[in-house]
C-alpha cells in the first residue's frame, strides 16, 4: 500500500516539489519569486502590487493549505470581494514562486463557508481537508445544500481538481473559528475549540476517515480565532490568543497523554492582542505569531510579529523590517513552508487581498542524513514488504515497527536494518488482522541516524468513489473504484444502515423563508434533510473480489420508518421546523459503506456513506448569451438516471424563490434558460432516477455573477 500525494500506491514521506505546477499558468509570465534567499526578519508583500500578476481580491475568513507536491497554496471559502458577501465555495490555487492565482473549477464543492480559517492540508495523502463553518447567513445559499450535502470532513485533491464528501460517522461537528493543525508524527489532525464549541478537543484521522473525541481531563478554555501550532520537535501543540476572551496564557497540548496545560512563560503578547495567526518553524525551532494590537483606547490599530521560543518557554516581540498592513481580527491566515524556510500569510485589509512572506532566520543544519522518501508497505498473508527511495550519504537503514489502538499511542521498536544498497525489507510472522505501523531512518558513516520517514501502516486507505443505483424497489447496485494504493487489496465488505429523511415538503424552512414561499415541492417530494442514520451492518456475506455488489434484501417501496432508529450514528432534530401537513418521503432510504481488505486480513477504515437516492450532479458549468444562460454538466454515473431537474435562485436574499425551470426531467446534459435576463442568478442541477427520486443537488453555478470584473482574468466563456 503506497501513498504519494498525487500518484498513489500508498507511499509516505517528503514529496518532490513541483514549484511551477500551480494550475498550468505560463512559467514565463513573470520572474520567479526567490523564496530560498529570503532576507531574515523581513516581511515582503508579494501581491497585489505594481508588476504583479492578476489578483482576485477575495474576501476575508477563508482557509489555506500548503500542497508541497504540487507547489501551490490551496485556498478555499471565505467571503467575496465585497468583504461580507456570500459564504464562498470557490477553490483557488496560489503559486508562491510565480506569484500567480488560478481559479480551480472543480467537479463539485462543499457548501460555502465563512469563518473557516483552520482547514488543514494532509501531506501524506495529498488532500486538503475542509471542516464545516458558518453557512447560509450571508445570502445566495439553499438550505437544502447544508441539510443533505454537508458533513464534518470534505477532502480536495488539487491534481485532479476533485472534492469528495468524506462523511465520517459518528462525527463531532467542528465549529467555526476553530483551531486545527496537522500532526506530522501521528499523521492526524487536531481540531480544538471554536465558536460555540466550548472546550472541545477532537482528532481526525484521514487514513481511516474517523474522529476521536478526546475529552481531556484538563481542558483548553473555550475560545475562537486563535493560534494553534504543532511542534514537531517535541511532538506537542501550542495554543495562544482569543478573539473576545483576551486569554494571555500560552497553552500546550500533549496528544499521547491527552492533556492541556498552561505554560506560564515569563513574557507574552499584551492582553489587548487578538486575531492571532500562528505556525511552527522547525528549521529555527520557533513559533511565529502575527497578531492585531491596540494597547490603548483610541490608539491606531496595527499588526505585530511575536516569537514563542519553546526551548526557553518565553515570548519576544520581533523588530521586523516591514509589517503587514492593519486588518481585522479574522482577516489573516499563516502557513509555514518548510521547503523554503518561510512563512506565508494572507492578510485582508479593507480593499486588498494581500500575500506576505517572512523568514525568521537561516535555520539550523540538522546532523545526519535526510529522511527517506517514498516509504511503501505491501502486505502478504503473513507479513509485509517495505521499500523506499535511497538517501544520499546513507550506509544503512534502520526499520521501526509498532502497534497501538490509535496512531498517537503506537510504541515503536527497531525490527531490522538493511544496507544502503538495498532500500527495502521483508517483515514476516505478522499477526493477521493487526494494523502495524512502520517508519525508516537512514544512518551515515559516522553512525548518525537521520530524520525519520513518514509513517505507513498495514491497512488500506478508505474506499472513496462509490456509485449507488436503485435499479428497482427491491434491487440496489453498488460499484466503486479501488482505493488509492490498492495493489495488495484482495476483497471488499459492504455494510448498510437504515436512514430516516425529511422530505422537502415536511420542513417549513425549505418551503418558506422570511415569511414568503420560496420553493414548491414536487408531487413526489425530494429529500430535504437527513434526519437520522442507524447502525451499519455487513450485508455482503463473503469477501467480494470485485468492486461491485447487488443488494436484493431491500424494499424501497416500504416508505419511511415511523419509529426512531436505535442508537443512530447521526441524528438531526428539525421538528420545530416541521410542517405537520407536509407529505413524507415516499421511499425507504438506506446508506452504504464499503471497506477494502488486504492480504494480511486488515480491513480499511470507514468509507463515506452513500444513499439510495442519486448522488449530486458534477461538472456543472454556465455561460451567458445576452438574456439567455446555457448550462451543461457531466452525465450522472448512476445506471437508473432518466433525466435532470434544473433550479434557479432568483437573487441573493433568503426570500428569493428557487424555481424549477423544467416541467419534466431533462434527458440531455445541457439546458438553456431562455428567460434568465442579464441578472445575477445561481443555478442547481439534480438527477432523477427511474423510481422518480430526485437526487442531491449539485454545487451552484453563477450567471452574471457579483464582482464579475475580478474574475475576467481567471475564467473562460464557460465558468462555474
Amino acid at each position: 500500500m503506497r501513498i504519494v500525494g498525487i500518484a498513489f500506491v500508498l507511499v509516505a514521506g517528503p514529496m518532490p516539489l513541483l514549484a511551477l505546477a500551480a494550475g498550468g499558468e505560463n512559467p514565463n509570465m513573470v520572474p520567479p519569486v526567490d523564496l530560498r534567499n529570503h532576507p531574515p526578519m523581513t516581511w515582503i508583500k508579494r501581491t497585489p502590487g505594481a508588476g504583479a500578476p492578476a489578483n482576485p481580491r477575495m474576501g476575508y475568513e477563508a482557509s489555506m493549505g500548503w500542497d508541497a507536491a504540487n507547489g501551490l497554496i490551496i485556498r478555499w471559502g471565505g467571503h467575496n470581494q465585497g468583504g461580507g458577501g456570500e459564504q464562498n465555495f470557490e477553490t483557488w490555487h496560489y503559486n508562491p514562486i510565480r506569484n500567480t492565482w488560478v481559479l480551480s473549477e472543480t467537479n463539485t464543492s462543499p457548501p460555502g463557508n465563512c469563518c473557516c480559517r483552520d482547514n488543514v492540508f494532509d501531506p501524506v495523502h495529498g488532500r486538503f481537508i475542509r471542516f464545516p463553518a458558518f453557512f447560509y447567513s450571508h445570502g445566495w445559499q439553499w438550505r437544502r445544500t447544508g441539510y443533505t450535502r454537508d458533513s464534518s470532513a470534505w477532502s480536495y485533491d488539487a491534481a485532479a481538481k476533485t472534492w469528495r464528501n468524506m462523511r465520517p460517522l459518528p462525527e463531532p461537528w467542528p465549529r467555526p473559528l476553530r483551531g486545527a493543525v496537522w500532526d506530522s508524527n501521528s499523521q492526524v489532525i487536531l481540531v480544538a475549540a471554536g465558536e460555540g464549541a466550548g472546550h472541545a478537543t477532537n482528532v481526525y484521522d484521514p487514513h481511516v476517515n474517523r474522529w476521536t473525541q478526546m475529552r481531556p481531563k484538563t481542558k483548553l478554555p473555550g475560545r475562537n480565532t486563535f493560534g494553534l501550532a504543532y511542534d514537531s520537535k517535541r511532538n506537542c501543540f501550542y495554543a495562544f490568543g482569543d478573539q473576545y476572551g483576551r486569554d494571555q496564557r500560552t497553552w500546550k497540548y500533549d496528544l499521547r497523554s491527552n492533556s492541556w496545560k498552561s505554560l506560564n512563560p515569563l513574557h507574552h503578547p499584551p492582553k489587548a492582542a487578538d486575531g492571532t495567526a500562528m505556525a511552527y518553524d522547525a528549521a529555527n525551532d520557533v513559533v511565529i505569531a502575527n497578531l492585531r494590537q491596540a494597547t490603548e483606547k483610541g490608539q491606531t490599530l496595527r499588526r505585530e510579529t511575536w516569537a514563542y521560543l519553546p526551548a526557553a518557554n518565553d515570548w519576544k516581540k520581533l523588530a521586523t523590517k516591514g509589517q503587514p498592513d492593519p486588518s481585522g481580527g479574522r482577516n489573516t491566515i499563516m502557513l509555514y513552508l518548510p521547503e523554503y524556510n518561510v512563512f506565508l500569510m494572507e492578510n485582508r485589509p479593507k480593499t486588498e487581498q494581500q500575500i506576505w512572506t517572512f523568514r525568521y532566520g537561516p535555520g539550523q543544519a540538522r546532523p545526519g542524513p535526510d529522511a527517506p522518501a517514498g516509504l511503501c508497505v505491501e502486505t502478504a498473508p503473513q507479513g509485509a514488504g517495505l521499500s523506499w527511495q535511497p538517501v544520499k550519504g546513507a550506509v544503512e537503514y534502520h526499520v521501526y515497527r509498532g502497534t497501538g489502538a490509535k496512531p498517537w499511542l503506537v510504541d515503536y521498536v527497531r525490527v531490522g536494518s538493511t544496507p544502503a544498497r538495498k532500500p527495502g525489507l521483508s517483515n514476516w510472522e505478522l499477526k493477521r488482522g493487526t494494523v502495524y505501523y512502520y517508519y525508516v531512518a537512514a544512518v551515515d558513516a559516522k553512525g548518525r541516524q537521520g530524520r525519520s520517514s513518514a509513517k505507513v501502516r498495514t491497512q488500506p486507505w478508505v474506499v472513496q468513489d462509490v456509485v449507488v443505483s436503485a435499479i428497482g424497489a427491491k434491487e440496489v447496485e453498488l460499484t466503486w473504484r479501488k482505493p488509492p494504493g490498492s495493489s495488495d487489496v484482495v476483497g471488499y465488505q459492504v455494510e448498510r444502515a437504515d436512514v430516516r429523511v425529511y422530505a422537502m415538503s415536511e420542513l417549513k424552512r425549505l418551503t418558506h423563508d422570511e415569511g414568503k414561499a420560496v420553493y414548491a415541492p414536487l408531487a413526489k417530494p425530494a429529500v430535504g434533510a437527513i434526519r437520522a442514520i442507524g447502525q451499519f451492518k455487513q450485508v455482503s456475506g463473503q469477501l467480494l473480489e470485485k468492486p461491485r455488489f447487488v443488494d436484493k434484501s431491500v424494499n424501497l417501496a416500504a416508505g419511511q420508518p415511523a419509529a426512531k432508529l436505535v442508537n443512530p450514528l447521526l441524528s438531526r432534530d428539525l421538528e420545530k421546523y416541521r410542517n405537520p401537513k407536509g407529505k413524507p418521503y415516499a421511499w425507504s432510504t438506506y446508506a452504504y459503506r464499503i471497506r477494502a481488505v488486504n492480504r494480511l486480513g486488515v480491513a480499511g477504515g470507514d468509507s463515506p456513506w452513500f444513499l439510495t437516492i442519486p448522488g449530486p450532479v458534477t461538472g456543472v458549468f454556465a455561460r451567458e448569451r445576452g438574456d439567455q444562460v446555457d448550462l451543461k454538466w457531466q452525465p450522472h454515473p448512476g445506471k437508473n438516471i432518466v433525466g435532470y431537474n434544473i433550479y434557479r435562485k432568483q437573487h441573493r436574499w433568503n426570500s428569493s424563490t428557487i424555481d424549477r425551470l423544467n416541467a419534466r426531467p431533462v434527458v440531455a446534459t445541457a439546458f438553456t434558460d431562455a428567460k434568465a435576463g442579464q441578472k445575477t442568478h445561481r443555478y442547481f442541477v439534480a438527477a432523477v432516477d427511474s423510481l422518480g427520486q430526485e437526487g442531491l443537488i449539485s454545487s451552484p453555478v453563477w450567471s452574471y455573477r457579483e464582482w464579475r470584473k475580478y474574475y475576467v482574468p481567471f475564467i473562460g466563456q464557460w465558468h462555474q
